[in-house]
């Protein structure tokens, strides 16, 4: 089972040039939407934030109409309401997928599953099993049993 990270990846952003070109120790985390919005942000992990430059422990990309790259941040107690995200575990490839945002349909890589609709919204075809992800750890919760693993991973 896993989550692929780079086909999530909304913007197409190369994380680890954005790792050097940024300050701080980062870390790509993935990419999701926070604080109510409709375009999803690249998280990265800031392990050592600058607080004297106003740093957070999570720094958030997206690119705006004009196509300007925006920069922002959060901190950890922030970042706890936007973690946790549903999302389809297909038995037979093994993957599991979640909707980056309202109008962005997915289907795994065998075809099988498929989601729809960030957070506004959670549409699937039901031909896997829900799992709620934490999308800062990849944990997978199977929704229907609590398990903290999914079975055949």
């Amino acid at each position: 089972m896993n989550i692929n990270k780079e086909d999530h990846n909304y913007y197409g952003f190369d994380t680890k040039k954005a790792c050097e070109q940024f300050e701080g120790d980062l870390t790509y985390i993935n990419t999701f939407c926070v604080k109510g919005a409709y375009l999803p942000v690249a998280v990265f992990y800031n392990a050592d934030p600058d607080r004297s430059k106003n740093h957070k422990d999570y720094m958030l990309l997206w690119v705006n109409e004009m196509s300007v790259i925006v920069v922002a941040g959060m901190d950890t107690d922030e970042m706890e309401r936007y973690r946790y995200q549903k999302g389809m575990y297909c038995p037979d490839c093994k993957e599991v997928i979640y909707s980056v945002n309202r109008h962005d349909y997915r289907k795994c890589s065998c075809g099988k599953c498929m989601v729809d609709g960030g957070r506004d919204y959670f549409r699937t075809n039901m031909a896997g099993r829900v799992v709620v992800i934490d999308l800062l750890t990849d944990d997978i919760t199977d929704l229907l049993t609590d398990d903290t693993t999914v079975e055949g991973a």
